[in-house]
């Protein structure tokens, strides 16, 4: 019987911006990354006599959704970004790289030209949350590894 693993605990997800340097996360602080693209790749185009125009499009853009502790170094990582880049030049304002890995998956998922859409928003109760993070890339590439 051929069977597969899967453990959230083998993904790491590297975050690195030029001006604050790089922060790892291999399961501590985060309780899940999305990733999203915003556009097709494809669209048809039908004609009166049931001929098909089939484009092929570049859409190399999308949404990484981290979700993260509120009391993780994660969290604090992404505050720093998000006040950095509000007053950074505007060279530097997505000038991150986000590389996540799942080795048992060979997959890694490349992207570049990050920029934080907004500032989560936040919930202070009685027990520890998470915070959700969505960020855009101007590119996010799949490879088999």
């Amino acid at each position: 019987m051929a069977f597969t693993t899967y453990s959230f605990a083998d993904i790491s997800c590297i975050i690195t911006h030029p001006a604050l340097g790089q922060h790892t996360v291999v399961g501590s602080g985060a309780k899940s990354i999305s990733i999203s693209r915003l556009n097709d790749s494809t669209s048809h185009d039908l004609a009166a006599d049931g001929s098909v125009l089939v484009s092929k499009m570049a859409s190399p853009n999308g949404n990484i959704i981290i979700t993260a502790h509120q009391t993780s170094p994660l969290n604090q990582f992404l505050t720093k970004m998000a006040n950095y880049i509000k007053t950074a030049p505007s060279s530097e304002f997505a000038a991150a790289n986000i590389v996540v890995r799942a080795p048992n998956m060979k997959k890694q998922i490349t992207s570049i030209g990050v920029s934080i859409q907004k500032i989560p928003d936040e919930n202070f109760e009685a027990a520890g949350g998470t915070v959700a993070w969505t960020l855009m890339a101007a590119s996010i590439t799949n490879e088999v590894i």
